[in-house]
């Protein structure tokens, strides 16, 4: 079980901040083209839909954050549910790694409209450029995370501010252009984009870190998600306003983009190059850190090869980025398409949310003190029906990604799962007994609630 940070130094501006960078990045850039071409010009509510989506579907999570604040809390609270479950969170989240292949496979679609090359070459290109990057240690990869952060926030406000004035009002708030394909096109739009309205809630894998997690987390990670999606609206408002629907539809931002600069190469490419391949690049810079935390705890406790979590001289599990990248470059050296990569994104990131999201129904029996001091308390029976509720949406939205993707693939992640299955049924109870790891969760709980009560007292 990974344990808390000695010094809890977060404050509000530092979570708000970071969540906004977590959430605006590669998913406004990627999923907004997409989407447009679900719903039209209505691609503005689908963002403000999903973020009012994400908000009832991860409150569970939220409570248990706010609760009983952990870091690697995903990792964390699923196995506080049991061992078993803590396994299977390892195994999907390692299966969406994938991930990583769609913000390749994005870069090189914005890359090859400034220079005609081989979008494959360019695809594993920059998922290698950065791994390499990230080997050597996260402070330096820190350094170069905020100066990217920093142009693509003004390379987007751009396309904001110039777009804006251009943006045929008239045409795009007419409902057969805003819901082309009616309720079922809005709610396919929003089943991509709540993936990519979803960053702020990394904040949770933080909450240990934080000063007064019970006040700041929820305030953090409220403001940051409303504030990227109305970003995140606007430039889908402009994306999808400028020309009509017919030239943008499933089209990357570099259509509209044209337009919005007024053809002048200047700006355009400061776009492409400052907003679209930055945003991308920031997004998969962190994500490798993200990605590796968790399964450095999963190597000790032995559901992974304990090899795979040695570290070279800068600190960083080189095993496990090898591994994570070539879950990146492999489906894009079988040239899996963009839209399947989207949904697989989509759906895999979500599978990997609802897994903790289980636990919060144990705070009653598991934390009884600290649930009643919550300022979410609630009775046993309306918490058990808001996590009921809040996850069978998230699946609703799962099933809704995996339905839209191509039945070999749909078939070959289901193998995938089926194999973790079987993995943790028959070798689960060996790696429990072998790495005591029932008791490792009774410590856990134990120094959980210590620290809770503790921040009860203060």
């Amino acid at each position: 079980m990974a344990s808390n940070p000695s010094k809890k130094n977060l404050r509000f501006g530092d979570c708000f901040f970071m969540g906004v960078g977590q959430t605006i990045g590669a998913g406004v850039i990627t999923m907004t083209g997409i989407a447009i071409a679900k719903t039209g010009s209505g691609v503005f509510w689908a963002y403000i839909l999903a973020a009012v989506c994400i908000f009832i579907c991860k409150f569970p999570s939220l409570i248990m954050g706010t609760t009983i604040p952990r870091t690697s809390a995903s990792y964390a609270y699923s196995n506080l549910f049991s061992p078993k479950f803590g396994a299977f969170y390892i195994g999907v989240s390692t299966i969406a790694r994938v991930t990583m292949a769609f913000f390749g496979f994005s870069f090189a679609t914005y890359f090859c409209s400034l220079i005609n090359v081989n979008p494959t070459v360019v695809g594993v290109t920059i998922i290698t450029i950065v791994f390499v990057m990230n080997l050597f240690g996260i402070k330096n990869a820190a350094k170069m995370q905020n100066i990217m952060t920093t142009i693509l926030l003004v390379a987007l406000s751009t396309f904001v501010i110039f777009g804006l004035p251009k943006v045929d009002f008239a045409s795009i708030t007419r409902p057969e252009v805003m819901f082309p394909h009616g309720a079922n096109g809005i709610v396919d739009a929003m089943s991509l984009v709540i993936f990519a309205i979803s960053g702020g809630f990394t904040l949770l894998e933080y909450a240990g870190s934080m000063d007064k997690p019970q006040r700041i987390l929820p305030k953090a990670i409220f403001w940051s998600t409303l504030v990227a999606a109305f970003f995140f609206a606007v430039v889908g408002l402009v994306g999808s306003g400028v020309l009509p629907i017919s030239e943008v539809a499933g089209k990357p931002l570099t259509v509209a983009a044209h337009t919005v600069y007024d053809g002048n190469p200047l700006f355009y490419n400061f776009f492409i190059i400052g907003g679209a391949l930055l945003a991308i690049m920031t997004t998969m810079n962190s994500c490798f850190v993200l990605y590796y935390s968790a399964a450095i705890q999963a190597c000790v406790d032995g559901w992974l090869p304990h090899g795979l979590a040695k570290k070279n001289k800068y600190g960083v599990p080189h095993r496990l980025c090898i591994l994570f990248w070539l879950m990146g470059i492999i489906p894009i050296l079988l040239n899996v398409d963009g839209q399947t990569l989207s949904r697989l994104s989509s759906g895999l990131v979500l599978f990997t949310m609802m897994i903790p999201n289980l636990t919060p129904i144990l705070l009653p029996k598991l934390f009884p003190d600290q649930w009643k001091a919550s300022r979410f308390y609630m009775s046993t029976p309306k918490l058990m029906a808001l996590t009921i509720v809040s996850n069978a949406l998230m699946l609703f939205f799962i099933v809704k990604n995996a339905l839209g993707l191509p039945k070999n693939v749909l078939i070959i992640i289901l193998i995938c799962l089926a194999v973790v299955l079987l993995y943790i049924l028959i070798f689960g109870n060996k790696i429990i007994e072998k790495n005591n790891l029932r008791e490792k969760t009774a410590e856990f709980l134990r120094k959980a609630d210590e620290e809770t009560r503790a921040n009860l007292e203060g």
